[in-house]
């Protein structure tokens, strides 16, 4: 573990899984599955230039609309002071993906409270298709014990 966290770092694995292609489910048209999104339908600054608005649109209508949505998570990826502000930006599902790309990254301290996070947050981290039961288990007993719970 680092003994500060490298947010630079932090971020080009955030922007990383920005890129990943958006997955469509099989439940709906408007569900996806994507590291920072769940749905078609994802909030984006107005492009007609009123600064602090927002509209809603559909990612998968057309590039346009993905890379207006892609630009401004990167946007708000680079302007993240700490791993936190990355860290819940990202979806439930995938926090653990997110964690077990950024240990050598991460303070000791961010990294016990971002996995302890991670393992109360995700409804069923042993069946995690992206993170095995192994690497869960790395990824504990790297993480200092004192800092995993709190009172």
């Amino acid at each position: 573990m680092k003994h500060k966290t490298d947010m630079k770092k932090i971020k080009e694995t955030a922007q990383m899984l920005l890129c990943i292609n958006i997955g469509k489910s099989d439940l709906s048209s408007d569900l996806v599955n994507h590291p920072y999104t769940n749905s078609a339908f994802v909030a984006a600054p107005k492009t007609d230039g009123k600064h602090g608005e927002f509209d809603f649109i559909n990612i998968l209508e057309s590039s346009k609309n993905l890379k207006i949505w892609q630009e401004y998570i990167c946007k708000t990826i680079n302007f993240a002071e700490s791993p936190e502000m990355i860290y819940y930006l990202i979806t439930k599902p995938c926090r653990f993906t997110f964690m077990k790309y950024t240990p050598s990254h991460l303070s000791g301290q961010d990294y016990a409270k971002l996995l302890a996070n991670a393992w109360i947050i995700s409804e069923a981290p042993n069946r995690d298709v992206n993170v095995s039961k192994a690497e869960l288990i790395r990824m504990f007993k790297v993480a200092e014990p004192s800092l995993l719970m709190i009172e």
